[in-house]
């Protein structure tokens, strides 16, 4: 593996607490020394605010690329192209099934989902959800990605 895709807001920021998650710099600080890291978040009509939150909670000098985008296959593809991967040789890590999970798996990458509050396993199967890995908290990122 080569790189990883990140989600900012509810996997690595804790929107209720208002602080990034435990373990989220220590983790970040680790990866981008193995990894290319790219950080894309979706607050386009807020784009700004983002970017001074990431400033903010001291976490943009762990990213080769920070992209405030929607999240589409073009997007993750791009991050590829930049990186000079394949998309099998990309981590995507995040909380939202149909925004960073799916798009990922579409495009053979390998997804782990951030679920901090874990849905029930019956809810899981109708959903038919899919993913690489699934953590409930940043440190069990230990025993996947390093």
């Amino acid at each position: 593996m080569k790189a990883i895709i990140w989600d900012f807001n509810s996997t690595l920021y804790n929107p209720l607490s208002q602080k990034l998650y435990k373990d989220a710099k220590e983790i970040l600080e680790r990866a981008s020394q193995k990894y290319k890291q790219a950080l894309i978040t979706s607050a386009i009509t807020k784009a700004k605010e983002r970017n001074i939150l990431i400033k903010k909670v001291g976490i943009q000098n762990f990213f080769d690329h920070i992209d405030i985008n929607i999240k589409t296959k073009k997007v993750f593809l791009h991050v590829c192209e930049k990186f000079e991967c394949k998309p099998t040789e990309v981590y995507v890590i995040g909380d939202s099934y149909l925004k960073e999970i799916s798009v990922g798996n579409k495009l053979g990458m390998k997804t782990i989902w951030f679920n901090p509050k874990p849905i029930n396993k019956i809810k899981s199967k109708l959903l038919r959800i899919k993913f690489y890995k699934k953590i409930s908290n940043l440190k069990k990122l230990d025993s996947i990605i390093f």
